[in-house]
């Protein structure tokens, strides 16, 4: 029967291309007075997947560590400062898979530091990044100032993250994965959501405190036959 063939077809067609998903994320945080921040997911990562990774510190000047766990290579996505606060983000592509850990160290103690991580599947294991863009604020309300950015493939998964140094609670218009104080010197956020078409995108970020805030807005490729 052709056409049982043909719907056969399409139906493993479209398993095999797949929708960008967030396998697992993991948030953690040291407070004042310390000189390292660990993080390890909980869950094993599974071998081509991507690892999407923020990292931020008050008070310490920049940030001189670039995340290693001596096994996957990561890529610089941003550096900010905003103020006393600076932060990194990073994508590994292609992974290994398996345990993923590494330490967050410093040369001399903070007020506080913070990793946020995500482990996700489905993006294009060559080349996963569309496109991304980032800019850092004094804030006094809302909205948070977010770039736009312009995809170039259809189903995008955008990532947008932020932070401040200063303790806040956030809304977005997409999905939240984690959101985390640590104290009352730094917050930060990472949503996502799937851009269906190729085409302008704005994320949009609300908190109930203000101070100095860095956004970061990066677009991933999903995987394709």
């Amino acid at each position: 029967n052709i056409t049982s063939i043909e719907s056969a077809y399409f139906k493993i067609s479209s398993a095999s291309i797949g929708i960008p998903k967030v396998s697992q994320v993991k948030s953690v945080s040291v407070g004042a007075g310390v000189t390292s921040c660990p993080f390890s997911f909980d869950n094993p990562t599974v071998a081509g997947n991507l690892i999407f990774v923020m990292i931020f510190q008050v008070d310490d000047g920049n940030i001189a560590y670039d995340v290693s766990d001596g096994v996957n290579t990561y890529t610089l996505i941003s550096y900010q400062s905003a103020s006393t606060s600076e932060g990194k983000t990073y994508y590994a592509k292609n992974i290994v898979g398996g345990t993923v850990s590494f330490t967050m160290t410093m040369p001399s103690s903070t007020y506080a530091m913070q990793i946020m991580a995500m482990e996700i599947s489905n993006l294009d294991p060559v080349s996963p990044m569309d496109v991304n863009d980032y800019e850092e604020h004094y804030i006094t309300g809302n909205p948070i100032p977010v770039p736009t950015i312009t995809t170039t493939q259809d189903g995008d998964l955008i990532v947008a993250c932020a932070f401040q140094d200063i303790a806040a609670n956030y809304t977005a218009n997409g999905k939240i994965e984690t959101q985390h104080s640590e104290g009352a010197h730094a917050s930060g956020i990472i949503q996502t959501y799937i851009a269906p078409t190729a085409g302008s995108y704005t994320p949009t970020f609300t908190a109930d405190a203000f101070n100095d805030c860095a956004v970061t807005v990066v677009a991933f490729r999903r995987a394709v036959p």
